[in-house]
């Protein structure tokens, strides 16, 4: 009885608790949970309010099992967040190159968030748009499968793939080295050069006389074939010097000859006399009178020319100087390395430059071309930093001599450069101007003209004993005048740049005697007049003074 009195009154609570104001629930079956005391399954009880996704519920619940101790008496409890129920939906799709968004929504609570996905990024697939051959490029294109996004790339010409022949090289004829490419069929030939004829030792057929060419033959050691030369005739060779037989006199003819070394031909030639009746006739009488008063001064004097002329007297003594010349003038270049006192370098701009041919000879002399203002300023330069100390020698073009002759005259008076020369110049002038500063040769003799002689006979300088000779001794002045290298105007002009050098101030009177020589030379022409005779005569008179002076 009691047990059903307990029954009735739980449901009338139940239905009080339903009626009330706030709404109280009665709870499900799944959720009244097990009695702790029985282990019965709870049949009733009520929650206040509805869990949310985010927040709980309060509930009491209890035993409805009559035999438990715990029958009827009420359990408190708590219900927890029923937690979001989201569902997913796409905003935007993710492309190659943007990222998609998805959107995730509460379908209890209308709960939001967006999640962004990756960009899918380009997915490409090659093909071959344009094939490379042998010498053309070829393209590859990348092309995108989820979009028009496209790229292209090179693909290197193949280069040919060549199979060669080959034939070798002979004596006269190159070899061959023949490529086809197996590719395009493209056909190259490397020609080598022909070997050219291993010749053997020469074997002399004929000798050469001084009259008849001789003949000699070589055998190629590889093809046998014979090459004949032919060996000049050798020409007599007579001594430098004429032996003199007879002696001129004034109004009588003398008589010279001379041997061959080779054959013992022997030839004459006649002295004329140093007066004769012919050339006592006209302006020609005048150049034999002055020669002859020359010739009878210089006997009484010192025999000035043979001391030049004679190498036994030679004396000068200089040290072996360095020289490296950068100058197209080829003439003087071979005068340069013809000299036994010089070594010579040239420089080779395939192989090193000015500067870097200076470091390595170290020369004690630099002489360069100029071709242009720019070139000469760039020259000065490079002087300054690479090799200061060294005298520099400039050979100026026309160029660069325009409006620049104050500045290299300025150059040489500040001693930045040794000298300067147009180019053109006489290269044995220019051998006196540029070299001799540099080796300024020790004398042992005091005669002026003697030490001259020496300097030009060190230098190589042909003709200049001879112009000597024809201002002191007088003898052979229309061959000297009329032949040689270097006409007598050029060789007094080179006395007078040595005497220079040296300091020879005695040897300036040399210089009033090219103007002497001019005029006899004047003198001796058919057509020369009264007026060129008279100054014929008076030259003739100032150059017997001038060589009794230095003769004295």
């Amino acid at each position: 009885m009691k047990r059903i009195i307990t029954i009735l009154l739980a449901v009338c609570v139940s239905v009080l608790f339903l009626l009330h104001e706030d709404h109280m629930h009665i709870l499900a079956a799944p959720d009244y949970g097990v009695c702790p005391e029985c282990g019965q399954p709870r049949s009733g009880g009520y929650i206040t309010g509805d869990p949310t996704c985010t927040e709980g519920a309060s509930f009491e619940c209890w035993c409805n099992n009559p035999a438990c101790v715990a029958y009827g008496s009420a359990e408190g409890g708590y219900t927890p967040p029923l937690g979001h129920d989201y569902a997913q939906s796409t905003v935007s799709e993710a492309t190659c190159t943007q990222n998609g968004v998805i959107r995730y929504t509460c379908r209890r609570c209308s709960d939001s968030y967006d999640q962004t996905t990756a960009a899918l990024g380009h997915d490409y697939h090659s093909s071959v748009t344009k094939a490379a051959t042998c010498t053309e490029s070829g393209t590859r294109t990348y092309s995108c499968s989820r979009c028009s996004d496209a790229y292209t790339e090179t693909i290197k010409a193949l280069g040919h793939e060549y199979t060669y022949e080959e034939t070798e090289a002979t004596c006269t004829e190159g070899g061959h080295k023949i490529g086809t490419c197996s590719r395009c069929g493209n056909v190259t030939d490397e020609v080598s050069p022909a070997l050219g004829h291993d010749m053997g030792e020469a074997v002399i057929v004929k000798e050469a006389s001084c009259e008849e060419d001789g003949l000699k033959e070589t055998v190629c050691h590889r093809c046998g074939e014979k090459v004949s030369e032919i060996i000049p005739k050798t020409g007599h060779k007579y001594p430098e010097k004429w032996t003199i037989e007879k002696e001129a006199g004034l109004l009588t003819k003398g008589l010279k000859y001379k041997v061959c070394e080779y054959c013992g031909e022997r030839i004459e030639e006649v002295i004329p006399a140093l007066i004769s009746p012919t050339m006592l006739l006209g302006g020609g009488g005048i150049l034999a009178v002055a020669g002859a008063i020359l010739y009878y001064v210089w006997k009484r004097k010192k025999k000035i020319v043979e001391d030049v002329t004679d190498k036994k007297k030679f004396k000068p003594s200089i040290e072996t100087k360095a020289v490296v010349i950068d100058s197209a003038d080829e003439k003087f270049v071979k005068l340069l390395k013809g000299q036994s006192h010089l070594k010579v370098a040239t420089v080779n701009h395939e192989e090193s430059t000015l500067s870097e041919t200076v470091e390595e000879k170290e020369p004690d002399l630099v002489i360069c071309d100029v071709l242009t203002k720019d070139a000469l300023n760039e020259l000065i330069e490079l002087k300054k930093e690479a090799f200061p100390d060294t005298p520099l020698a400039l050979i100026v073009n026309d160029k660069a001599m325009k409006g620049n002759v104050r500045a290299l005259k300025k150059l040489k008076e500040d001693k930045t450069i040794l000298d300067y020369a147009e180019s053109g110049t006489n290269p044995y002038r220019m051998m006196v101007r540029f070299v001799l500063p540099v080796l300024k040769p020790e004398l042992d003799s005091d005669e002026t003209l003697d030490n001259i002689g020496q300097i030009t006979d060190l230098l190589g300088i042909p003709g200049i004993s001879s112009v000597i000779n024809v201002y002191v001794s007088g003898r052979d002045i229309k061959s000297t005048l009329e032949e040689g290298e270097l006409g007598v105007v050029e060789g007094a002009t080179i006395i007078g740049d040595v005497a220079s050098i040296m300091g020879w101030d005695q040897v300036e009177d040399i210089a009033g005697l090219v103007n002497d020589v001019d005029a006899i030379r004047n003198a001796f022409k058919k057509d020369g007049g009264a007026y060129e005779r008279k100054k014929g005569v008076k030259a003739a008179k100032d150059i017997t003074d001038v060589v009794s002076d230095l003769t004295d």
